[in-house]
């Protein structure tokens, strides 16, 4: 992911420490932190590449998404759009649990939203998600994904 976007473009000197700190997690958790650390990695790197849609925004109309709003996210737009917005096209809808955790985890340091739980459902949403907004990004398929190497637990 990181080679194949040119490690997020001008911000790449953030990117960095947070691939090492979060390899160093990685290392130090057990089987059950080894999902978080990748949410919680590809949605902070999302961030500081500058691709990350907000949450609290439809990417299509623009109006406000509630915290009690039902959100999906638009893989041919590659955002995050509300019920109104999202008709029959190709999207993906956010768990209410995993739609808090990104927006809770998101204000802690690494190490603290390690501390935050979430269901496996919800991670394997986030993961869905998180998966396809990578790949828009890169316009190239993750060996990891086409060998199927992330969804094996």
């Amino acid at each position: 992911m990181i080679l194949k976007s040119y490690s997020g473009g001008g911000e790449s000197e953030a990117i960095y420490p947070l691939f090492a700190k979060s390899l160093t997690i990685l290392n130090d958790t057990g089987k059950s932190g080894q999902n978080l650390i990748l949410i919680q990695f590809i949605w902070r790197y999302l961030g500081i590449s500058g691709f990350r849609p907000d949450i609290k925004v439809c990417g299509s109309c623009g109006s406000s998404l509630s915290s009690k709003e039902n959100i999906w996210f638009d893989e041919r737009e590659n955002s995050i759009i509300c019920s109104s917005c999202r008709g029959s096209g190709s999207t993906l809808p956010f768990s209410s649990g995993g739609r808090k955790y990104l927006e809770h985890s998101s204000l802690l340091n690494l190490d603290k939203s390690m501390r935050i739980g979430l269901d496996s459902n919800s991670i394997d949403v986030l993961k869905r998600i998180l998966f396809a907004m990578i790949q828009n990004i890169v316009e190239y398929p993750l060996n990891t994904l086409k060998k199927g190497l992330i969804y094996h637990n």
